[in-house]
């Protein structure tokens, strides 16, 4: 969608959080947290006593979303975007390469859950 020659770009995933909750108990735990987390998003996942998976697979889907409003997404790493709640509301912020990648946009973001499922989208509009 164009309106006075700003693009507006959406970008929207679900993740089956029972999906997560089965990596997390398997030998990959460590090398899907450290692909896909920042440092702060591992510490505040085993400062949960609960719902730790249904906290990542929210976060994994915000960064799906985020990948689907680049058009290039070379040098882009999930570990460099974080996701913390502020005040009950989700707070980005990008770090290394992928800041570059996110600098020309104002961003508004949302994450559900729902029973199995964690849902994330995104809008976005390119800076003047």
């Amino acid at each position: 969608m164009k309106n006075n020659d700003i693009e507006l770009k959406t970008g929207i995933d679900i993740v089956y959080i029972p999906r997560i909750t089965k990596i997390l108990n398997s030998k990959e735990k460590d090398l899907f947290l450290k692909r896909c987390f920042a440092n702060d998003e591992i510490e505040e996942f085993f400062r949960r006593k609960r719902r730790g998976a249904e906290f990542l697979a929210g976060r994994f889907a915000l960064k799906e979303s985020l990948l689907k409003i680049l058009d290039d997404r070379r040098g882009v790493r999930l570990s460099e975007i974080s996701c913390l709640s502020r005040g009950g509301r989700p707070v980005l912020k990008f770090r290394g390469k992928t800041m570059s990648a996110f600098k020309n946009y104002n961003l508004a973001i949302s994450i559900s859950h729902d029973n199995e499922y964690a849902i994330a989208v995104v809008f976005a509009r390119r800076k003047r």
